[in-house]
Order: structure tokens, then C-alpha cells, then sequence
């Protein structure tokens, strides 16, 4: 016979405190995560290497040049 699962839902409290946990750094963002083939990300690293900046700010560059390219307006 299989267990049952047991879910665990936190209270509105918790997640809070745990926002205040966060990173200042990270607070008011959200991850964003997809499967890239290994080529793709060595490059990304290498990429940010040569320019002097994080891997995360050349995909917000990216993400910026997409919503230019397909004229989307984000809600800000």
C-alpha cells in the first residue's frame, strides 16, 4: 500500500517571514529558470566573463530586447 502524502501549506505569516529572509538583493524578484542545452550556457558564462557582468544581467538585456523585438509593453 502507498503513502500517502502528506501536504504541508504554510500560513501567510511563514511565507512572510520568509520573504524577510530573502537577499536584499532579491527581494521583489522572481526566479525564472529553463533547460538550456550545455553549449548555450558555457557560452552565457563565458559571454558574461569577457563583458564584466553576470549571466543575469545579459539575460535581462535579453529578455529587454525581446519585448522590444515583439513589441510588448511590460506592466510596470
Amino acid at each position: 500500500m502507498a503513502k500517502s502524502l502528506k501536504l504541508d501549506f504554510q500560513k501567510p505569516k511563514a511565507r512572510q517571514a520568509e520573504q524577510a529572509e530573502r537577499r536584499p538583493d532579491r527581494v521583489g524578484k522572481r526566479l525564472l529558470q529553463c533547460h538550456l542545452p550545455i553549449e548555450l550556457s558555457t557560452e552565457m558564462r563565458v559571454l558574461a566573463a569577457r563583458q564584466q557582468t553576470s549571466v543575469t544581467a545579459l539575460m535581462e538585456e535579453a529578455i529587454a530586447d525581446l519585448f522590444t523585438k515583439y513589441q510588448h509593453k511590460p506592466a510596470r
